[in-house]
Formats: structure tokens, C-alpha cells, sequence
């Protein structure tokens, strides 16, 4: 069961919470600029919608990034 307070935080990260998350999971050198929540999947994860600046195109691009609560452990987890 995911209780309120982790629900909460879950569907409220800032750009720069999944920046640090996703570096965390090993992806040192991106960084979002912007995100919007978009939904919980069919597997129980919940995505957001993130906007970055793509160094070797020159613009901002969009991708989207999955966050979950590891079962074991309580972690969170941000990857693509």
C-alpha cells in the first residue's frame, strides 16, 4: 500500500528533485529544466513529463522519466 504522505511526494517533484534522482540512478550529466506529473502507468509507476536542453542539438528536447518506491528498501527510483 502507498500511503498518503508518499503518494503526496511522489505526484509533487520539482525539476530539480528529478534531476537529482535521476543523476543518483547514474545518469550524471542530465539535468531537467522543467517537468509536469502526467500520471500513474499500468505497472504502478508514476511518470512525469521533463524537458532538457540537448547539448549536441542545440534545443530543448522532452522525454519522460518513471519514479517508483523500491519495496525492499523504500527508496525512490527515477529512471527512464
Amino acid at each position: 500500500m502507498i500511503i498518503a504522505e508518499t503518494l503526496k511526494r511522489l505526484i509533487n517533484y520539482d525539476a530539480a528533485t528529478l534531476t537529482q534522482l535521476i543523476q543518483k540512478a547514474g545518469h550524471k550529466e542530465d539535468t531537467f529544466t522543467s517537468c509536469k506529473f502526467l500520471g500513474m502507468t499500468n505497472g504502478g509507476q508514476f511518470c512525469y513529463k521533463v524537458k532538457y536542453f540537448d547539448k549536441e542539438m542545440g534545443i530543448e528536447q522532452t522525454t519522460k522519466v518513471f519514479v517508483d518506491v523500491c519495496p525492499d528498501t523504500g527508496a525512490t527510483r527515477v529512471d527512464y
